[in-house]
């Protein structure tokens, strides 16, 4: 569009330049009108060249665009073949989608069947595997009932041997005891017989014991009084010198017999003591009387001492 402009543009100078020709031709008052003449024609006959050169650039041009368009009609043939081959190439694959998603449903609508029967298949199987289970946890519980049943028989049997065992040991034992227990008998009847005994000596060296404690006690205020005596000071107003020999003579024998009665007293006591000390105790009288083992005569021992004891407090 360009160059068709600017091609149209010596024409519309040519024809302001005949404009100006006719004004110069009819104006009254031109001198020079031939220098104008010429210089019109010199410009006619450049804008005829630039017409020529117009008319051979529109040639190349219009050919240029035939050319352009004959490629572009081309160009166009080759796309309407395209998109002829497209659209049968679409048409041949809208035809194998559909047969494809025919075959797909097809195929679909048979794996779901086939699935939904393997479905039923697997919970029937899983049924059948829960029911075998229970029955194998039966018949384990069974198993175990039977092997603990078996272990109670051999451990009552076991226990039933022992006892049978043991049975005839204790009957053993029990024979063995009575014959025990029957000289165990006799022995204790001998004894108590012994022991009755004893019992009678006991109580008499109990008296015995307890009629020495209590003449030592009588000596203990006997020497008591007599510390007392001794221990006593003179009174104030008694005067010595006042005393006359016979006097002294009639005191010495009113004392003596107070001195004399001391002396035997004191005398006594100790004879006391020293029957005491001298006389045997009762315990070495039952050892001597009797021969018990060492067992029972420390057992004796202890008791007798502990009754002493017990009769002293």
């Amino acid at each position: 569009m360009t160059a068709v402009l600017s091609s149209m543009d010596p024409l519309r100078k040519e024809r302001t330049m005949s404009f100006d020709d006719n004004a110069v031709s009819y104006s009254p008052g031109g001198t020079d009108w031939r220098t104008k003449y010429n210089e019109v024609l010199d410009m006619l006959a450049e804008t005829k060249a630039e017409l020529d050169e117009f008319h051979h650039a529109s040639k190349e041009l219009e050919a240029e665009l035939e050319a352009e368009l004959a490629r572009t009609e081309q160009a166009q043939q080759d796309l309407k073949i395209k998109v002829s081959r497209a659209e049968s190439e679409r048409d041949d694959w809208k035809s194998k989608f559909m047969s494809l998603q025919t075959n797909h449903n097809t195929t679909t609508t048979s794996l779901q069947r086939e699935l939904d029967k393997l479905r039923q298949e697997y919970q029937s199987v899983k049924v059948q595997l829960r029911e075998l289970e229970m029955g194998n946890d039966d018949l384990e519980r069974n198993e175990r009932a039977i092997s603990c049943s078996l272990a109670d028989m051999e451990a009552k049997y076991s226990r039933v041997l022992e006892e049978k065992i043991l049975l005839e040991q204790e009957l053993l034992e029990k024979v063995h005891l009575e014959e025990e227990t029957q000289r165990l008998k006799d022995e204790l009847r001998d004894a108590n017989e012994e022991n009755s005994v004893l019992k009678n000596k006991l109580s008499s060296a109990e008296a015995t014991a307890a009629e020495q404690a209590s003449q030592l006690l009588d000596l203990q205020r006997t020497r008591r009084s007599e510390e007392n005596l001794r221990q006593t000071s003179r009174p104030p107003d008694l005067d010595l010198s006042e005393l006359s020999p016979r006097s002294k003579a009639a005191g010495s024998q009113v004392t003596t017999p107070k001195a004399s009665g001391l002396s035997k007293s004191v005398t006594q006591a100790s004879l006391q003591r020293a029957s005491l000390y001298s006389k045997e105790s009762p315990l070495s009288a039952l050892k001597a009387s009797h021969s018990w083992n060492a067992d029972s005569y420390s057992n004796l021992h202890l008791d007798v001492i502990n009754k002493y004891h017990r009769l002293k407090e």
